[in-house]
């Protein structure tokens, strides 16, 4: 059995959590600096493969819960505010902020 697009995302999802993880409780070192690259490149593959998915928004989680555990400040402050740029504009805000649909406020 196949399996469909979004238990796909989510068990990937799991699997860059389940990195995250192991990264956090590895000794420093050269191990710990591999998982680390490791799941950055994971957490930006799930990005592309999965935008709008369960496992994007996890990934941009993960992503920054790293950077904040690295003590990289403005990695993980970049990274936290991501989820938010990322969700549609509804129309209510559209017609609230009719600067923002890029037509103007006249019609």
């Amino acid at each position: 059995r196949e399996r469909s697009v979004e238990e796909s995302s989510a068990l990937r999802a799991e699997q860059l959590q389940d990195l995250f993880e192991s990264w956090n409780g590895a000794p420093e070192g050269t191990r710990k600096t591999n998982l680390g690259n490791d799941l950055i490149a994971e957490a930006e593959l799930l990005l592309r493969q999965f935008s709008r998915r369960y496992a994007a928004q996890r990934a941009l989680y993960v992503r920054a819960e790293y950077w904040f555990a690295s003590e990289q400040w403005q990695s993980a402050a970049a990274a936290s505010s991501a989820p938010g740029t990322m969700l549609p504009i509804s129309i209510i805000e559209l017609r609230a902020n009719c600067h923002l649909n890029g037509l103007g406020c006249e019609g």
